[in-house]
């Protein structure tokens, strides 16, 4: 059996018992979203400009859409770069999970802070890229037919009221379906690392019953997690705010301070360079938790394994 107490310990567990490689994990990641954000410089350059133009032409003056033209082809120029940067850095991203998994599951398959590269790592890139879809497909119906029921309600009654209490309400009830879904099937993944075969309906039917103490334990990593990126996130956008009570609050400069910012993350000094080492940390410590908590549940529930 298993419980919030004994997720949350064992999440917390991986990372005490392994400090240096919970760093590296953190690491690694963060240089994969730097390169996703040196990947992403044309965009926040062109946004940048698009600020410094509507900072000339004024607040109350949309620029025209023939001037627009040439920002938006420098950004489908560089879209398929972005793409690629993407799918490169949710692979990382599980590839790293995978280790977290390692950890906890085959402690005895140390190596290098428990990182390889093989077909544990290629069945949980491809599960999780499937459940990826899966929801983005899901999420897309869901919302189609939640408009198409507002449309009618709104039409029928002849109140936006209605149609806003019913938009409320659907997406309150899709959020928790989302959640409801996301945690049954969280299992799936130590059970794939563990049989070296995609398992899906297992993980279903192994939460049943479970979902209260699973999505507890879920929600109290994710309240440190919140709390932990809090902090990282006032350090970050404090050059923005003291810029902004310095100016003034007027739109000109809010535009001018929001210019600055976004010329902020595409620069290297020494405030740039302790904010990574800041998200490496974070990034580290959550990619432990998390996956520490789904490896110990998954422990928890099957021992025999």
């Amino acid at each position: 059996m298993t419980s919030v107490g004994s997720i949350v310990g064992g999440a917390f567990r991986l990372v005490r018992q392994h400090p240096v490689s919970v760093l590296i994990w953190g690491l690694l990641y963060v240089a994969a979203v730097i390169g996703l954000m040196f990947a992403m410089r044309p965009f926040f350059v062109v946004y940048a400009d698009l600020l410094s133009q509507q900072l000339i032409a004024g607040a109350n003056r949309p620029l025209n859409p023939q001037d627009l033209q040439p920002y938006l082809a420098r950004m489908q120029s560089a879209g398929s770069i972005l793409f690629l940067g993407q799918i490169g850095v949710f692979a990382l991203g599980m590839v790293l999970f995978t280790a977290t998994q390692r950890a906890v599951l085959r402690p005895a398959e140390r190596g290098f802070a428990y990182l390889r590269f093989g077909g544990d790592e290629l069945r949980l890139i491809g599960l999780g890229f499937f459940f990826t879809v899966c929801l983005y497909i899901g999420t897309f119906v869901a919302m189609l037919g939640m408009v198409i029921v507002i449309a009618i309600a709104s039409v029928a009654s002849g109140s936006p009221v209605v149609a806003g209490l019913l938009f409320l309400i659907g997406f309150l009830a899709l959020m928790g379906a989302i959640i409801y879904v996301e945690v049954r099937f969280s299992l799936a993944f130590p059970l794939t690392f563990l049989r070296r075969s995609f398992i899906v309906g297992e993980a279903w039917r192994l939460s049943k019953g479970r979902f209260w103490t699973l999505f507890g334990a879920y929600f109290v990593i994710g309240l440190v997690y919140l709390a932990l990126a809090t902090v990282l996130l006032i350090f970050a956008v404090a050059p923005f705010f003291s810029e902004l009570a310095q100016s003034g609050n007027t739109p000109e400069a809010f535009q001018l301070a929001a210019q600055h910012q976004m010329e902020r993350f595409v620069r290297i000094d020494a405030s740039s360079v302790a904010l990574w080492l800041g998200g490496a940390l974070l990034s580290g410590i959550s990619i432990a938790l998390f996956g520490g908590a789904v490896a110990t549940a998954a422990r928890d529930l099957i021992p025999d394994e």
